[in-house]
């Protein structure tokens, strides 16, 4: 069994290439991390640029999951807790809910076809904060983006076209209790 395959809770994969990929990405993010003074954001999309060849190339094969749900793998995070790696699988009809994030983030697309609407924060009549869309994008395979901390970066992705697709995330923050924390959620 894989270092990786250990590190996804609950769930075998069956073919662990691509969360060996993304460990060693993140084992090789936190030795990056203790030797430089930079922004990490900067670094972080360094790295995923120079590992993206090999994630497009992997062949990722897990069970997808059920109609109109994604699924979380975390994969790997920094013994530091500056971040954590995760791998998300979409089925068909997948879409998450208009949401922001608590830190910096790196999103790259493995497989598939995706969309992303991006939102800005107003606030309506009544002083309640609201969201407006005001781009959407199509992103396919080796496509990345990064997103800033909330308020910046209000968005929803959503599985365009296909049975499935696969993204890695990388968050600056320690998820491993709870993947989802990163998330601030909005209303339309």
């Amino acid at each position: 069994m894989s270092i990786s395959q250990r590190i996804v809770k609950n769930k075998t994969l069956k073919n662990a290439h691509t969360a060996d990929i993304a460990y060693r990405l993140g084992a090789e993010l936190s030795v990056q991390l203790d030797k430089c003074d930079s922004a990490p954001l900067a670094l972080v999309e360094k790295a995923v640029k120079h590992s993206l060849n090999d994630l497009l190339d992997s062949h990722y094969d897990a069970d997808t999951p059920a109609y109109g749900t994604y699924e979380r793998d975390l994969i790997y995070t920094d013994p530091k807790g500056r971040f954590t790696a995760l791998l998300v699988s979409w089925a068909a009809g997948a879409k998450t809910p208009v949401h922001g994030h608590k830190s910096w983030g790196c999103v790259a697309l493995i497989d598939g076809v995706m969309g992303c609407r991006c939102y800005d924060r107003t606030t309506d009549e009544s002083g309640q904060a609201v969201t407006k869309e005001r781009m959407h994008t199509i992103i396919t395979a080796g496509d990345m983006a990064t997103v800033n901390p909330d308020p910046e970066g209000i968005h929803s992705l959503y599985l365009k076209e296909g049975r499935r697709a696969l993204s890695l995330h990388i968050y600056g923050m320690d998820l491993t209790e709870e993947p989802t924390a990163i998330n601030v959620p909005y209303t339309q």
